[in-house]
Order: C-alpha cells, then structure tokens, then sequence
C-alpha cells in the first residue's frame, strides 16, 4: 500500500512539475471568459441587442422594454454555453483579442467568432469574416 501511495505521489509530481498536465488544457482553449469582455454590452440604433459575456456563456437578447397591447415584456435570454477562449497578446503583451469557439444548442453545432478589444467602453464582434464586425459599448459591469 505504501509503495502504491509513493508511486502515485511521484507520478503526480511529474505531471504537473514537467506540465505534461497543463500541454492539453492549453491546447484546448481557456474557459474562462477574457477581463476585457466581460460583463453587459449593447448595439446601438433601433433593434439593438444586449449582450452577457460570463463565465463559459455568451448570451444576448433584444434591449429594453416591449409591448403588445397593455402587456409589458421583455425579451428572454439566448445564446451560447460551452464557450472556449484562445487569446492573443497585442503588440504590447496586453491581451487585447480572443478568438471564440461556443457551442449553440438548438442547433448543435459550435460557432468560431472574434472578440477584439478597441478600449475599455467598446469591443468589434465579428461571426464570419464575409460578415460586418458589430460595434459593442460597455453596460453595466
């Protein structure tokens, strides 16, 4: 028993002292979502979209209040889980892009799109490169 205890404690050692078991995480992407884009965002104009970056989540859904008739509504929250970040340092070792993989659910399939940082109140989005990159502005953290 004592020999199975110091076999496991070396090989643990190993692992994480030589980083075999931090090759494959980073490989894979980071969970958790980039300080710069975190928290609400919104569009501007008419129709704008509200954005929640959290976490692993990236979800969104239409600003502001709506009515039909004497009932007030708003929209409910969609968008995407399983969210992976892979980061790209600026010229300045400030992080200051992501490129995004989220996995969507109704459809079952992942996404891949681009974060990148302009300052502190506003971020582009871009879903495809053939698409125009969305301006985000800062809401509340």
């Amino acid at each position: 028993m004592k020999k199975l205890i110091v076999v496991i404690m070396m090989t643990f050692g190993l692992v994480v002292g030589l980083g075999f078991g931090t090759q494959q995480v980073s490989a894979s992407g980071h969970s958790g979502t980039p300080s710069f884009a975190k928290g609400y965002w919104h569009t501007r104009g008419r129709g704008s979209v509200t954005y929640h970056i959290f976490k692993n989540h990236f979800w969104f859904r239409y600003s502001g209040w709506n009515r039909y008739g004497n009932h007030k509504w708003r929209a409910p929250w969609h968008g995407y889980d399983r969210v992976r970040y892979w980061m790209d340092p600026g010229s300045d070792g400030v992080r200051t892009s992501a490129n995004v993989r989220a996995y969507d659910g109704q459809t079952g399939k992942y996404l891949n799109f681009t974060l990148i940082r302009v300052n502190k109140n506003k971020i582009f989005l871009n879903y495809n490169i053939y698409d125009p990159w969305y301006t985000l502005y800062r809401g509340a953290r």
